[in-house]
């Protein structure tokens, strides 16, 4: 599958399927492409920007994910504050920008990953992941649980640990739910040493 002119937000975050995403809006293009995905109900795209990169002349990374929007507010300070969800990942394979400044891309989606059981061995990760998510409450409150699947497993574990945006990109670029786990699992184990 294939989309063209699929609006781009670039952060220095990575955005994993399942994982929510706040996001306070105040620039004109973002407000302005925000506004058009609640119309349309569709989506836009979020990609890490690379850390080496400076303040306007930003670099992205090839891949990122698709961000719904489940919730929005306007503070009273004009803001808008909105809650995404991290759906499908996506390649870019070109990128354009609209004269209001906004980045435009053509992409192509990655398949929805299967669904494959946490091996036994790494099963200890599903307990460090929900005392993880236990500390950011307000922000996984209402994220539905999966911690026998490997995949879900990885991409929280991805994004709540301690490390460095080029990591966290390479854990949403790998395909193997079981290989990124396994990663991780060393990871876990270097930041236990370190502390």
């Amino acid at each position: 599958m294939h989309s063209s002119d699929f609006p781009i937000f670039p952060l220095r975050v990575v955005l994993y399927p399942g994982g929510p995403l706040p996001l306070r809006i105040f620039e004109p293009r973002y407000v302005d492409m925000v506004s058009h995905c609640m119309r349309n109900t569709s989506s836009f795209g979020v990609v890490a920007v690379q850390e080496d990169s400076a303040e306007g002349g930003s670099r992205v990374f090839g891949v990122g994910t698709a961000a719904r929007i489940v919730d929005w507010d306007l503070s009273d300070d004009g803001f808008l504050s909105i809650r995404t969800l991290g759906e499908q990942r996506f390649h870019i394979e070109s990128m354009s920008k609209k004269p209001d400044g906004l980045d435009l891309a053509s992409v192509s989606w990655f398949d929805p990953e299967p669904v494959i059981a946490v091996p036994k061995s790494l099963e200890y990760l599903s307990s460090v992941v929900i005392g993880l998510l236990e500390e950011f409450d307000q922000l996984y409150g209402d994220t539905p649980m999966r911690p026998k699947d490997a995949g879900w497993l990885g991409y929280r574990l991805a994004e709540l640990l301690p490390l460095p945006i080029a990591q966290k990109q390479l854990y949403l670029e790998l395909d193997d739910p079981v290989a990124r786990l396994q990663q991780l699992a060393r990871d876990v184990s270097q930041l236990r040493s370190d502390a």
